[in-house]
């Protein structure tokens, strides 16, 4: 037979499903080849341990009868890994078999490394001009023998016909090639070329995951983009969002920035601007929740929570938060109250106007909510124990220029107005004003770095801002 020089696993999997993180693997079938010569074949069902879908079964015939009396996995895992270890894993699409075989070794607390070869990137880099690499369509064009399309061994046995078709209509020299390069590389999803990873700069920025159709998937930022954007692809075995993230992704851009606070900037900016599917955090909220204190006629702080499109005028420094939502306002005061046994009533969290609140009952509460602590005490322990989430000010007299790394943003009231590689780029201060709690977050954390160059506006003699602020 000829072929490529190596030690190789031929190796597929049928399963209950696509994710490696929830679905089971109902078969295995692999073949192992030593320069060219098959020394080992290994197949056997297993018991997956949850229903097999009707689907699955007209797919592959595999139903809940056959696999009923089948090993476990962990059964066999012992055996298995041997028969892996010290090979290199060829699979077609090989970063979801790959991702069950991880999946299923960790679940019985073993780690299960190998180097892995991918049989549709290397169809797409031997033979571009076909329109599909699906194995059914490599099946028509190469001639391929089928002797049990959708089973573990039937589909293991076309992948060492393939590896042998191209060996002798490329050349085992070109095959061998493309295979070395392969296995030098970050395990890459099979739509991106190696060359679109080295051309990302490993400076600050932000990173767009596209997919064929150019439609945009994830926005994500890091001071070393390539480094960041390999690490996506080194873990997408660990969880459903990343295995269909890597499927997808086609083309990668990038847009550099001076340093992480204008990747964080940019990258919060850009998501609530596209809204991709697989960004869930840092999207628009169009009402903030806050607590709000103020003292009742007897002395007593109360909490009350509180929504808006904007923050009230004047002093804040009696404002707590900013929450995306009513639920985690009132979760974070519970928590709150509870670890320091603060009075439910009084903090809003239950409704009754009168009386001894029902956590005092439970002893919970030391007793404000009836006279039984002091007023002042109370309300001491009450700001101590909110002070964390406390809203704070904003620490100038106006805008400022934070410098990083030749990029200037101009924020003003923890509001991001602009960035521009230039001052004199920069966007006028009297546009109105957008406090966003991303943002909020991310300038509060900057802003108390000792080492950030911030500047006063009225030192760059820029007209000064109109006093309007709204959030959303």
């Amino acid at each position: 037979m000829l072929f490529p020089n190596g030690h190789f696993v031929f190796l597929d999997l049928e399963t209950t499903g696509s994710k490696a993180s929830m679905d089971r693997i109902t078969e295995v079938g692999l073949i192992e080849v030593l320069d060219g010569e098959v020394i080992d074949q290994y197949e056997t069902l297993l018991n997956p341990q949850t229903p097999i879908s009707s689907f699955i079964t007209s797919l592959t015939g595999i139903d809940d009868r056959m696999v009923a009396g089948a090993p476990l996995f962990s059964d066999i895992a012992e055996d298995l890994m041997a028969r892996l270890l010290g090979r290199v894993l060829v699979a077609h699409n090989a970063r979801f078999d790959h991702s069950f075989l991880k999946n299923e070794f960790r679940r019985i607390g073993l780690d299960y490394r190998t180097k892995v070869l991918c049989t549709l990137k290397m169809s797409r880099a031997l033979t571009p001009e076909l329109r599909s690499h699906g194995l059914d369509s490599l099946i028509n064009h190469h001639g391929l023998h089928v002797d049990a399309r959708h089973r573990a061994m039937g589909d293991a046995d076309l992948l060492v016909q393939l590896m042998s078709r191209w060996s002798k209509t490329v050349g085992v020299d070109l095959v061998s090639k493309q295979l070395q390069s392969q296995l030098r590389q970050t395990t890459l999803p099979a739509n991106v070329a190696a060359e679109n990873i080295d051309a990302l700069p490993n400076e600050p920025g932000v990173y767009l995951f596209y997919d064929a159709s150019d439609t945009l998937l994830y926005i994500g930022k890091s001071v070393k983009i390539r480094d960041r954007v390999k690490s996506h692809f080194s873990s997408d075995h660990a969880s459903d969002k990343e295995m269909d993230l890597c499927r997808q992704v086609s083309r990668i851009d990038y847009r550099r920035t001076g340093g992480d606070l204008g990747a964080q900037l940019l990258e919060a900016r850009l998501i609530k601007e596209h809204s991709p599917v697989y960004n869930r955090q840092l999207r628009k909220t169009k009402t903030l929740w806050y607590l709000e204190l103020a003292k009742n006629k007897d002395g007593y702080l109360t909490v009350c929570t509180r929504s808006g499109a904007s923050l009230p005028e004047g002093e804040l420094s009696n404002l707590v938060g900013l929450f995306r939502s009513r639920k985690m306002a009132e979760e974070t005061l519970r928590r709150v109250c509870d670890e320091q046994q603060l009075c439910h009533r009084l903090t809003g969290l239950e409704k009754s106007r009168s009386g001894a609140c029902f956590a005092h009952q439970l002893r919970r509460c030391t007793g404000a909510c009836v006279g039984k602590e002091d007023p002042v005490d109370y309300n001491a322990r009450l700001e101590a124990a909110l002070d964390q989430w406390r809203f704070k000010v904003w620490p100038h007299s106006g805008p400022v220029i934070i410098e990083e790394g030749g990029d200037y943003h101009l924020v003003d009231q923890w509001c991001h107005l602009g960035s521009a590689t230039k001052v004199e780029a920069l966007p006028s201060p009297r546009q109105a004003r957008k406090m966003e709690y991303d943002t909020y977050k991310i300038l509060l954390k900057f802003l108390s770095r000792k080492k950030m160059r911030v500047q006063a506006l009225s030192a760059l003699q820029i007209a000064p801002p109109q006093r309007e602020s709204e959030t959303i």
